[in-house]
């Protein structure tokens, strides 16, 4: 049976996260034979692999030798035009050896014609792109010199673009009842609309808290209210008999803590799982619990001025610091410098950056175990 995009582009983000310093001995290396070898294309490989699709993607590690692969077998087009979900996309960055040097897989193509890509061996903005050392999501719009169509059952994946608005659809400046019934929801969830609130006009501030809503339930970024996305934060919000929410395998480290970076903390705590944060909260109780037992007193007391962390469930500043501290202290350095351009601050602050540190810890837990890092 002919293996589909969705399975193939599934493979690749559960390994989302994934690091190794550039030079070292990484999994894909070591199933491909090459342990230590630069792995963005044995990384393609392996994700083919793990879809049993190694009959319509190649099995290789110099990317140039992919392009012949489906070059030779009429699946090759040149540039962007065209791209699906599911094609195996070359690049070709400046400052380099002047040919195909870096391969990903293409999980979204967006209405603004920008492709969301899942990569292996790349880094954030800045880093080196084609030997990071990390496996992210990726925008890319530009560098790209063309991209193999394998021959997926039923044809390969969605279609490059999203289509106009239409009344299916919803997006900025549209107004009425449904766009009432949307801010409604991410407001439930705890995303800010602004001072206007659920006033059925998607604005500026409704259409950044979609946004958050789309990355936090890893779907496409676009900020466009369509099927799936109904679909989503409409179960993200049913208050019925809804199931909780599963833990997403490969968090995206992209510093939005959702239902789905809480469902993953959740279920590697080993308290309930349902993707909310309450306040106070079960999840940052066996938090406080795990840092006074892997801090040492001397160091809480030292940052917060008591010895230990008061266990009751409250994401006040003094907790914020501590795990700052604990996080900086597990996660490779080379991996904050990544990701974040230097270590992570220690200021009792919770944003993007502490977040995206905490999923990339998270990532690397064991469910139930409690504890977290390092990464």
């Amino acid at each position: 049976m002919v293996a589909t995009a969705d399975a193939v582009v599934a493979a690749a983000a559960s390994q989302i996260g994934y690091f190794v310093r550039p030079g070292g001995v990484t999994k894909f290396g070591s199933w491909y034979g090459l342990p230590q070898g630069q792995w963005c294309a044995m990384f393609v490989s392996w994700s083919a692999n793990e879809a049993g699709a190694l009959d319509i993607i190649p099995k290789h590690a110099y990317t140039p030798s992919g392009v012949a692969w489906f070059q030779a077998r009429g699946r090759w087009h040149g540039g962007p035009a065209g791209i699906r979900r599911g094609d195996v996309l070359y690049f070709d960055f400046p400052g380099g050896p002047r040919r195909v040097s870096h391969v990903g897989l293409v999980e979204s193509v967006a209405a603004d014609g920008s492709v969301l890509t899942i990569e292996g061996n790349t880094a954030g903005p800045g880093g080196e792109q084609r030997n990071g050392g990390a496996c992210l999501r990726k925008r890319r719009r530009s560098w790209i010199v063309g991209y193999g169509r394998p021959d997926y059952a039923g044809g390969g994946g969605a279609p490059v673009q999203a289509q106009g608005v239409s009344a299916d659809h919803l997006a900025r400046g549209h107004r009425g009842a449904a766009v009432s019934e949307l801010q409604r929801r991410l407001a439930a969830l705890g995303h800010d609309l602004g001072p206007a609130g659920a006033d059925g006009d998607l604005g500026a501030r409704t259409e950044a808290a979609l946004v958050a809503f789309q990355r936090s339930a890893g779907l496409e970024a676009d900020g466009v209210y369509g099927p799936r996305t109904r679909a989503a934060l409409e179960a993200a919000t049913s208050a019925a008999a809804a199931p909780a929410p599963t833990p997403a395998a490969g968090l995206a480290l992209d510093g939005v803590r959702g239902p789905r970076t809480v469902s993953r903390w959740q279920e590697v705590m080993g308290t309930p799982v349902d993707g909310v944060l309450s306040r106070p909260s079960a999840v940052v109780a066996a938090d406080q619990r795990f840092l006074n037992a892997s801090v040492p007193a001397a160091d809480i007391a030292a940052l917060t001025g008591k010895p230990a962390l008061v266990e009751d469930g409250d994401e006040g500043p003094r907790t914020a610091t501590v795990r700052q501290h604990r996080l900086r202290a597990c996660v490779d350095p080379a991996l904050q410098q990544l990701l974040l351009g230097g270590p992570l601050a220690v200021d009792g602050v919770l944003g993007p950056q502490t977040h995206t540190l905490h999923q990339a810890a998270l990532n690397r837990a064991t469910p139930g175990s409690g504890t977290y890092g390092p990464a």
